[in-house]
C-alpha cells in the first residue's frame, strides 16, 4: 500500500494542475452521489451553523465540500515530491505575513481544517523556518507510514498527538514554529467558545503553552483561489502575560474565543472549503447512523 501510494502521488505531480483538480471536483461528485461517507454529520453541522440554509442549498455547500477535500487530497498525495519551483507556483504568501515569520523566534501556529492546511508544511520547509507539527497517528500502519513520508520535509519535526506534552513545549523553546490544529472536537478537555451562537469545546494547548513559555500566537490560515491555488496568510493574536490562575482562565478563554471569531469568519466567507465531515459540536447531537 505504502508503495501504490508514493506511486500515485508521483503520477499526480505530473499532472496538469487544471486535470488534478478536475480530478478532485470529479471524485467529489462520485463519493458525494455514490458513497456518502459522513454526508449526514455535515448535513448536521451546516444544519446547526446556517439554521436559515434549506436543504438544497446546505446540499450545495456539501456537494462542493467534498470537491475541495479531494483537490485537497489529491495536493497531498503529490506534495512531497514538489520543488521550491513547482511550490511557488500553486502556494502565495503575502510580504506582511512572511515578514511577521521572518521577525519572531518561533511561535505557536493555531491553524484548522480550512482550505489546504497540508501545505503549511511544505511552505515552512522552502522557506527554512522549523517547524514542529502536531499530528493525528492514522490506523492503518501503511496510511501512518505515507502520511509522515508526505509530509517528512527537511527542518520539518512530527509530533504525534499523544507524544508528551513537554515535546510539544521544548519546540517552542527551541525557537521552533509550533502547529496545532484547534478546531477539532475536545471534548471535557477542551475549553468551550462559541462558533456561530453554537456551544464547541476546542483544545486550549496553544493558549497553555502561551502562558508557559511567553511566546507569541499566530492565527494561520492556507485558502483556494478560484483557480485551486492556495493562498497563506497569517494573523496575530493578543498576548498575555500574567499569571495569576483565576487570570490565566481568562486569557485561556479570551484566546480561543479570538480564534474562534477568525474561524467563523473565514467559513462565512469560504464555507466549502471547511472540512465539515467531522463531529464539531457534543456528540449527543449526532444520531447513531452518523
Amino acid at each position: 500500500m505504502l508503495s501504490f501510494l508514493k506511486l500515485l502521488g508521483l503520477l499526480f505531480s505530473i499532472f496538469p494542475r487544471k486535470l488534478l483538480v478536475l480530478t478532485g471536483e470529479i471524485l467529489g461528485l462520485f463519493f458525494f452521489y455514490f458513497t456518502p461517507i459522513r454526508k449526514k454529520v455535515a448535513h448536521k453541522n451546516l444544519e446547526l451553523i446556517f439554521p436559515d440554509y434549506s436543504t438544497k442549498k446546505i446540499n450545495h455547500f456539501i456537494k462542493q465540500s467534498y470537491a475541495h477535500f479531494f483537490i485537497v487530497f489529491l495536493d497531498f498525495l503529490q506534495m512531497h515530491y514538489l520543488n521550491k519551483k513547482s511550490f511557488e507556483k500553486i502556494v502565495k504568501i503575502d510580504s506582511s505575513s512572511l515578514t511577521m515569520l521572518n521577525n519572531i523566534n518561533g511561535c505557536i501556529l493555531m491553524a484548522s481544517h480550512m482550505g489546504n492546511w497540508e501545505m503549511i508544511t511544505p511552505f515552512f520547509h522552502f522557506n527554512q523556518l522549523p517547524l514542529s507539527v502536531v499530528v493525528q497517528s492514522q490506523s492503518s500502519t501503511s496510511f501512518n507510514k505515507f502520511f509522515h513520508w508526505a509530509r517528512g520535509f527537511e527542518g520539518v519535526e512530527l509530533i504525534p498527538k499523544k507524544s508528551p506534552i513537554e515535546t510539544m513545549k521544548n519546540s517552542l523553546i527551541k525557537n521552533r514554529f509550533l502547529a496545532l490544529g484547534s478546531d477539532q472536537n475536545a471534548g471535557k478537555r477542551g475549553i468551550e467558545v462559541k462558533l456561530f451562537n453554537q456551544k464547541i469545546n476546542i483544545p486550549k494547548g496553544a493558549s497553555l503553552f502561551h502562558l508557559q513559555t511567553k511566546k507569541p500566537i499566530l492565527y494561520i490560515q492556507c485558502l483556494a483561489d478560484k483557480d485551486y491555488n492556495y493562498n497563506i496568510r497569517i494573523l496575530p493574536l493578543h498576548e498575555y502575560s500574567k499569571q495569576d490562575k483565576v487570570e490565566n482562565l481568562m486569557i485561556i478563554n479570551k484566546i480561543n474565543s479570538i480564534y474562534s471569531k477568525l474561524l467563523e469568519s473565514e467559513i462565512k466567507k469560504y464555507p466549502s472549503q471547511y472540512f465539515w465531515f467531522h463531529r464539531m459540536f457534543n456528540k449527543k447531537i449526532y444520531n447513531h447512523d452518523l
